[in-house]
């Protein structure tokens, strides 16, 4: 186990229970912070600030066909553990769209996924195991306390290393597609609660104002096993990463539109947009992740794909949002924008969705060049002018600043002030909204 102390560069890997409490007393009694890492691949510096904490050594999966649920310890995936479970005819509820990302990591930001009826990851969480800053072994229940505190808390109040997960059934589905031609016409075709032949459902938003509603409805509730399922990696098919950075190259030449057409036609009409018959967590298994690019760029010119999630309360504000939207990234290369669903789970040390939400998600090819920067800045700052007043959220675990945090999470980022000054588990992106918050009391008490 490697530990230079306050090297923050540096990371651990520790191989059990033990080393990972000699750890936290080392970080304790020297005053450095530990950081807890997943895939690595966060965008508002969750992985980087502390002394990195990798549990991979300590990977377990144990399958409980019984109960349908799982028991994992480390740094497992949700990929990982959906080959486990498919072995028994079981599949994950609620995940975000790609399975690269550390289970742990995700409980901390407390992840939603396409299962319009379940909600957020924290409503199939039974049972956390975590260590405190003392090093002292601690099990969390949904209602107890810990269990809130755990949930949505970005890694800054208890060391998770394991969980139990409630799984379900890994059931035949049938994807259907449905074009509309207004946002309405899609929202009033979305499925509600009580329509139970259908498990998830999302809005992909098309090309020239064109939404398409994604279905999957349960042709059978007897559990079956993929042939088919492949252990999702965090580097993309070599033609979607090829196939980015030509669309860079389209994109400088100024061939945006043509490039949005034939982007839509690739992916959507021959791929995500047509219906078809798999089992739940085959659908589930999209390939997503290009972010590891052949190329990192055309010449001197930078790029990194970069996502943000906003959320409103009803579907008139949701109108409101896509349309901003639309205006904002017109000359954009996006990747996938979609609506989703996310149930009410307010019980959480930091929460998007106080009561049912809808969430738009974007993923695009940010430019790094300063103006570009500024740019994206500018544009995130007027969604945010459009959220506030609306009693609107954006998803902390992409790229923020730490005052729109204080701004819109006010009551996270209080008690991360109060409550977390003696914790030794913190991140950058803490670190920033704790030294906005002190700012603020400091301000206020002149």
């Amino acid at each position: 186990m490697k530990n230079n102390g306050n090297n923050l560069g540096d990371v651990s890997y520790p191989s059990n229970l033990d080393e990972l409490k000699k750890l936290i007393k080392s970080a304790k009694e020297k005053g450095y912070k530990l950081t807890l890492v997943g895939a690595g691949m966060s965008q508002n510096f969750q992985n980087v600030g502390g002394h990195l904490v990798d549990l991979k050594r300590l990977n377990s999966i144990e399958i409980r066909p019984q109960s349908r649920q799982v028991f994992i310890r480390g740094n497992v995936t949700f990929s990982e553990m959906e080959q486990e479970a498919n072995k028994f005819g079981l599949s994950t509820k609620v995940r975000q769209a790609s399975g690269i990302f550390g289970i742990l990591s995700s409980i901390a930001t407390n992840v939603h996924g396409w299962d319009h009826k379940t909600g957020t990851l924290a409503t199939t969480i039974k049972v956390i195991y975590a260590l405190d800053s003392n090093a002292k072994e601690v099990v969390f229940r949904p209602g107890h306390d810990g269990f809130r505190d755990c949930v949505g808390s970005y890694g800054s109040t208890y060391l998770m290393y394991g969980a139990i997960i409630q799984l379900t059934d890994n059931v035949l589905m049938q994807k259907v597609v449905t074009t509309h031609h207004s946002l309405a016409q899609a929202l009033l075709n979305f499925p509600q609660d009580s329509a139970e032949d259908i498990d998830m459902a999302l809005i992909t938003i098309g090309y020239g104002g064109v939404f398409y509603l994604v279905r999957f409805f349960v042709l059978s509730r007897d559990p079956k096993v993929s042939q088919n399922l492949q252990l999702e990696g965090p580097i993309g098919p070599y033609f979607q990463r090829l196939w980015i950075d030509i669309s860079r190259l389209l994109t400088l030449l100024g061939t945006k539109k043509a490039l949005d057409w034939l982007n839509e036609r690739l992916f959507f009409v021959t791929g995500w947009i047509q219906n078809e018959t798999k089992l739940r967590n085959e659908f589930m298994n999209v390939e997503v992740n290009a972010i590891k690019k052949p190329l990192q760029g055309i010449g001197s010119i930078k790029f990194e794909v970069w996502l943000v999630e906003y959320f409103v309360r009803n579907q008139v504000d949701l109108a409101g949002l896509v349309e901003l939207f639309q205006e904002e990234y017109k000359d954009i290369f996006v990747f996938n924008s979609a609506i989703r669903f996310v149930k009410a789970y307010p019980e959480a040390y930091s929460t998007y969705a106080e009561e049912d939400m809808w969430a738009l998600v974007i993923s695009w090819d940010q430019r790094q060049d300063k103006k570009s920067l500024e740019l994206s800045a500018a544009r995130n700052k007027r969604f945010l002018e459009f959220l506030r007043p609306r009693h609107g959220k954006f998803y902390m675990a992409y790229r923020n600043e730490a005052k729109d945090i204080v701004n819109f999470y006010p009551q996270f980022a209080m008690r991360l002030y109060l409550e977390t000054r003696d914790s030794v588990f913190s991140n950058r992106m803490l670190e920033s909204v704790k030294a906005e918050q002190e700012r603020r009391i400091d301000a206020d008490d002149l």
